[in-house]
């Protein structure tokens, strides 16, 4: 009588196949799932700011402050604007060593891939914190001829080893109509997008994520995609 079943050969050709098929898929899935993550963490920062600030002005006779680009103004930012409102886990302040330990990486970059200019850490106009979810803000004060009040530089995740701006690193700012995803108070989201987010920097493409609910823009980068809403 003739035995069924596999050889050895067999079942190791298909654990192949099996282990090539998810070597595709598994990064393809968990890639959408944090910018799932990701896009719910934006637009809930992007709510508890608006509230914040909504809140801070009631508090104050509707008068917002704007303080100047140093360490006394950073300082003064945070504990105006971020301080009362936020559920804080680790307050590094404007010290080097201790805005260290809150980022994993220091080394930022650009959303094309080119390292920025940007450093948080060593700078002491930026005031920085932890929040209870892990996110890390830095905060700084603004320039004499700047129209906004302050500036939010949210990290989505302070532990991840890649901080790149419009991937994990977006900047909200305080201006006097409200919470913005840069710093003119008169551009629409479809504007900071296509003015910001579609350069190398990639500032500005919390405005899509803001509005479209998705990180679409990722997927065909310096291209205006605002009409189709996708990648053809």
């Amino acid at each position: 009588m003739k035995k069924s079943g596999f050889t050895l050969a067999e079942i190791l050709i298909t654990l192949t196949i099996l282990g090539i098929i998810a070597s595709l898929v598994i990064p393809n899935v968990y890639e959408k799932y944090q910018r799932k993550i990701t896009v719910n963490k934006v637009r809930k920062m992007y709510s508890m700011l608006t509230s914040a600030y909504n809140q801070y002005l009631a508090e104050n006779n509707n008068v917002a402050v704007k303080f100047p680009m140093t360490e006394d103004g950073a300082k003064n930012s945070f504990n105006k604007y971020i301080k009362p409102y936020f559920e804080i886990s680790v307050d590094a302040g404007t010290n080097t060593n201790k805005k260290s330990q809150i980022m994993k990486n220091e080394n930022v970059k650009n959303l094309d891939g080119s390292e920025s200019s940007k450093n948080y850490t060593n700078n002491f106009r930026y005031y920085g914190a932890k929040l209870k979810d892990g996110s890390v803000i830095f905060i700084r004060g603004s320039g004499n001829d700047q129209e906004h009040l302050a500036a939010i530089f949210y990290i989505v995740d302070g532990n991840k080893n890649n901080i790149v701006i419009g991937k994990n690193l977006f900047v909200f700012y305080y201006l006097p109509n409200g919470i913005q995803p840069y710093h003119e108070s008169t551009f629409s989201f479809r504007t900071f997008y296509e003015t910001y987010c579609i350069t190398s920097e990639g500032f500005g493409c919390n405005a899509w994520i803001l509005a479209k609910g998705n990180m679409e823009y990722l997927n065909c980068p310096n291209k205006n995609i605002w009409e189709t809403g996708k990648c053809k």
